[in-house]
């Protein structure tokens, strides 16, 4: 896993592009992003309020589904890392995917909050 480069835009919009979804603007995306060569890619977006939103994920739908798995699950813990080092307070994310959802909500120890999915898990550190 390494930090996100403007290098990694178009393989990122290969894989969009592969799973319908719309273009990806990079003026749009935060610089704070990982990826997983060939695999898996997230973005996640921190405030001065010590709250973090986990943005975009996006998979490389012709990678094995066991690196897809291993991705997100790697994410989740850098994710869980760096809320902790940064003494994050609230963290949210949405997602429609139900693999990511179980991933997260179970390392996370995040709950559901109303009917969009959005989960929220709250830190004292």
């Amino acid at each position: 896993m390494r930090p996100i480069e403007p290098s990694d835009y178009n393989t990122l919009q290969s894989w969009l592009d592969y799973h319908k979804q719309v273009d990806v603007d990079l003026e749009c995306l935060p610089d704070t992003g990982y990826i997983v060569e060939g695999t898996a890619a997230f973005f996640y977006t921190m405030t001065n309020s010590k709250t973090m939103w986990v943005d975009t994920f996006i998979t490389n739908p012709r990678a094995e589904l066991i690196k897809r798995r291993r991705a997100a699950r790697a994410f989740a813990h850098t994710i869980y890392t760096i809320a902790q080092l940064c003494k994050i307070k609230r963290m949210f994310f949405l997602t429609r995917n139900k693999a990511v959802e179980r991933v997260y909500a179970k390392l996370l120890n995040a709950k559901p909050r109303g009917e969009f999915k959005l989960y929220c898990t709250e830190y004292e550190w």
